[in-house]
């Protein structure tokens, strides 16, 4: 074990090192010698500060036991301060999606104190507002946006976080709502939260949610089966079926496909494709779980890519990363989604459509 994190710890300060030396011109990606714009709507950024404990305590695994608390500290607010914020040179996520040959980058307001702790909407349109928010070749807005509101305040302040969420969305980079339920473990059953389905329609944006488990909150830490149920309430896309029905005319966008990220049999895919198939206002995202902590071997990035083609439901599918705050990771993972891709036979105009032109129409990225 000591090993193990001693090796994770070297290789999360080679790969930092080895950015510093590229910082590589802008290529798009290419799929079967054809060039393929790249859209991901899902980058996270911040800082040391923002996050929650338990997104501290996720991150400390990482580094060797046998540092010193302070060093521990030093070492990730070193970190988070590098690569998690946007305009940083080399390291930033702009940089990133830049060396991975993204055309647009979307990125997320948070409010998850617990976990990954709070990116709020005003940060992240100084982040839009920021005149470095420019594309590879200079041209303006590379980054678009989601804005979020604080769920645990509903339904007492209610009102005041719903003018809130109106206020950032009038901002026209503003694209979308982002939302993380199990985060906050919050029930999505819950129609105490309709208000947030009645601002999307009002502004015309989807809703995305982050549908399965959270890294950070394996079911063994609830010690009551009343605290395994009401969190499984939070992550299971059949709990949201009455807002799906009543919102027909709002975009629901189903993120992570309802993956189990801590391996403990709550996977929630099979629901994932029953509602998209019966629901046309619910689309898919494809994000994180590819990444090669969770399938180094591509299996399950196959097996949905695949599904997903055979449902017929390419046309409701987005691409995204969320690879934020590892270096490498961003370009990683437009590779690892190509192969895939390749491997299940995904036409040319297929991988268009998953990888940008759905982004494109549903947020309306122009």
């Amino acid at each position: 074990m000591f090993l193990t994190r001693l090796m994770s710890f070297v290789l999360m300060l080679f790969m930092t090192l080895s950015s510093l030396a590229r910082a590589a011109a802008w290529t798009q990606p290419r799929y079967q010698n054809e060039t393929i714009e790249v859209i991901d709507i899902h980058q996270h950024v911040g800082d040391a500060r923002t996050l929650g404990p338990l997104g501290r305590e996720f991150l400390y695994r990482a580094l060797p036991n046998w540092l010193p608390t302070a060093v521990k500290n030093w070492s990730l607010e070193a970190m988070a301060n590098l690569v998690l914020k946007p305009y940083t040179p080399v390291f930033g996520v702009r940089q990133e999606c830049i060396n991975a040959g993204l055309s647009m980058c979307g990125l997320m307001a948070v409010y998850a104190p617990l976990t990954w702790g709070t990116v709020d909407n005003v940060t992240i349109e100084n982040f839009l507002n920021d005149n470095r928010n420019r594309g590879p070749n200079g041209e303006p807005e590379y980054f678009f946006a989601m804005a979020s509101l604080n769920i645990h305040k509903f339904p007492q302040a209610a009102h005041e976080e719903l003018n809130e969420l109106r206020r950032a969305l009038s901002h026209r980079l503003m694209k979308g709502i982002k939302l993380a339920f199990v985060h906050n473990e919050l029930p999505l059953d819950d129609q105490t939260f309709s208000g947030i389905y009645q601002v999307a329609r009002e502004f015309s944006v989807p809703v995305y949610h982050h549908i399965g488990s959270s890294p950070l909150r394996p079911m063994k830490d609830f010690k009551s089966e009343e605290e395994r149920k009401n969190y499984l309430r939070s992550s299971n896309p059949m709990e949201l079926e009455w807002a799906l029905k009543n919102y027909p005319d709002v975009a629901f966008v189903f993120g992570h496909m309802g993956f189990d990220f801590n391996r403990e049999g709550f996977d929630f895919t099979d629901e994932v494709y029953a509602l998209a198939e019966k629901y046309p206002n619910v689309y898919l995202e494809i994000s994180a779980f590819g990444l090669q902590n969770y399938d180094p071997q591509g299996r399950f990035m196959d097996a949905v890519l695949k599904r997903l083609k055979e449902k017929k439901l390419v046309s409701r599918t987005l691409y995204g990363s969320d690879a934020s705050g590892q270096p490498g990771a961003v370009k990683q993972y437009v590779k690892l989604t190509l192969a895939s891709m390749e491997r299940v036979g995904y036409s040319g105009a297929e991988v268009r459509a998953v990888m940008a032109e759905n982004a494109r129409t549903l947020y309306k990225l122009h």
